[in-house]
């Protein structure tokens, strides 16, 4: 488990820029007070939120042309998300996971409040949303675990109240990039409004892969999302949302600009890889395949003066990938595979309290079910056969992991802000966590009918590059306790001072590495703050 703690000074002015902030339709937009978001779980002006936060909202995106969490993350500070070959991360503050599957994001990331964990959903496309708010620092009481650098929340837009329906479009010419955004909106029966929204794009891509063939990072991107609200001015209200998006990459835009390390001892003259930054590239090829599918159901409920709210939310995706992990023209290391099966059902109750009082405060409990299979097997050529000892002993070899795992995670939190003077309050909760984790692996090596070596010979070199064919599982339980606290003063009509504390927690995870021949086991609990360790992880 690894844990965070921020202690920080921080101010808000009506003079700070506004390059990432939104101003909500039918308001005068003259100061941070009309700019609403729902950091705390209520709906808020900024300025009397007690976090750093940057709002983006969804026609911002869109006159940027942003359609990518990784492409907003260029307008908004301290946000940063990183695709590789193999593996993506989000990073808030430079605070980030490392590639290990067995771990979730250090950056919680939420979708019309359901959790999304998981560094592939990173990838899904913005589409209609209303705002995206950008929440840096740990925020361990209202997101939960995980949230140790902060947290990502994204709101889509709602049914409204007359028809609307819109259709737009894009086409850029260079890259053969066409994009097309199809909207309706509006009433269905009485109390009962829709949305209905389809998306595709495409993209050519302006990298040339002199290999494959093919114009890259070759994208195709469809999306459909359904919202229903129910609304009959009685005590309960409902939404049910459904969404289904599959995206596929061929290639990506990367190019060798230097020949370093084994590339420069060995891949000389005839076998020397190509530096020229010209746009120009030769490797095997790159193919990612997603599809995902996710329900939310979100509903209210009236007691009193108070709101009890019930989100229930289903994720599911799976990911298909093969990489050509050395990047060259060479057939070394070419049609190394990886996958992702993953499905999760949350549920969250929480009680709200009217707000505009001497004491506010929210309350609740969360549950929360997932498993994840996942698999990779990273192919060495026949390539390697021609190579000195001891590289030609893993020619025609393949080594197969399959790892699967099951969490359920159980929480209860409160927060509440107390006023203590006009223009001073002062806000503290916690957020209790309960976690059972297991996990098993198997790895196996492989020859094929290229090659020749005995078997021992294989299994030794493999063994030197740290690589043992073995089966071993596990399991844990932890629980811990994440407490925050701030002070803020409003020191002028248009300046909020606030002081925070706050300890965000990484949930632990079961890593298995081999070392010197033997399976060691480990799992990450309270007070450690490293996420790998030595040999090949999970």
């Amino acid at each position: 488990m690894k844990r965070t703690i921020l202690l920080c000074l921080m101010g808000t002015a009506l003079t700070a820029p506004a390059f990432a902030q939104s101003v909500q339709d039918g308001q005068s937009g003259d100061g941070l007070d009309d700019i609403i978001v729902t950091a705390q779980k209520r709906a808020e002006g900024l300025s009397d939120v007690p976090i750093s936060i940057s709002a983006v909202s969804g026609k911002l995106l869109e006159s940027y042309g942003q359609t990518s969490l990784e492409q907003l993350s260029y307008s908004v500070p301290n946000l940063k998300i990183t695709q590789t070959a193999i593996a993506n991360r989000i990073a808030i503050r430079g605070i980030a996971s490392g590639d290990n599957k067995g771990f979730e994001q250090s950056v919680a990331m939420f979708v019309d409040g359901v959790y999304y964990g998981r560094d592939q959903l990173s990838r899904l496309p913005l589409v209609d949303l209303e705002r995206v708010e950008v929440l840096r620092g740990p925020q361990p009481t209202l997101f939960g675990n995980n949230a140790i650098a902060g947290a990502v929340n994204m709101v889509t837009r709602r049914p409204t109240s007359e028809l609307e329906a819109s259709l737009s479009g894009l086409y850029e010419f260079n890259h053969q990039e066409a994009q097309l955004t199809g909207v309706i909106s509006g009433p269905v029966a009485d109390g009962v409004g829709a949305r209905l929204v389809g998306y595709y794009r495409h993209m050519d891509g302006f990298f040339r892969n002199t290999q494959t063939r093919r114009e890259e990072p070759n994208l195709r991107e469809a999306f459909v999302r359904g919202i229903v609200d129910f609304d009959r001015g009685g005590p309960a209200r409902a939404s049910l949302k459904l969404e289904y998006a599959d995206f596929r990459t061929r290639g990506q835009p990367r190019e060798a600009f230097g020949a370093t390390g084994t590339y420069s001892a060995i891949f000389t003259g005839p076998l020397a890889v190509d530096t020229v930054e010209d746009y120009v590239k030769a490797d095997g090829g790159y193919v990612s395949d997603n599809r995902v599918l996710n329900a939310v159901l979100n509903t209210e409920f009236d007691v009193g003066e108070h709101v009890l709210t019930s989100v229930t939310g289903y994720v599911d995706y799976r990911t298909r990938e093969t990489v050509d992990v050395d990047f060259t023209e060479l057939a070394l290391l070419d049609g190394t595979t990886q996958g992702e099966d993953y499905a999760q059902f949350s549920q969250e109750l929480r009680l709200t309290s009217p707000g505009g009082e001497k004491f506010d405060y929210i309350a609740g409990v969360y549950y929360q079910h997932s498993r994840l299979d996942a698999d990779d097997q990273v192919r060495f050529n026949r390539t390697f056969l021609g190579f000195g000892p001891p590289f030609n002993a893993i020619g025609d070899t393949s080594n197969e992991r399959v790892y699967a795992q099951k969490s359920d995670l159980f929480s209860a939190f409160a927060q509440g802000k107390l006023e203590l003077a006009r223009s001073l309050r002062l806000t503290a909760g916690a957020r209790f966590n309960h976690e059972r984790k297991s996990g098993a692996r198997t790895l196996v090596i492989n020859r094929g009918a290229a090659n020749l070596f005995p078997l021992p010979v294989v299994l030794g070199t493999f063994r030197a590059l740290n690589i043992e064919a073995h089966q071993i599982s596990g399991r844990f339980r932890q629980s811990w306790l994440d407490p925050m606290a701030n002070l803020q003063f409003d020191a002028s009509d248009a300046l909020m001072v606030y002081v925070s504390f706050a300890r965000g927690t990484k949930a632990g995870a079961l890593t298995f590495g081999p070392t010197r021949g033997r399976i060691r086991r480990r799992w990450r609990g309270p007070g450690r703050s490293s996420s790998t360790v030595n040999g090949r992880t999970i």
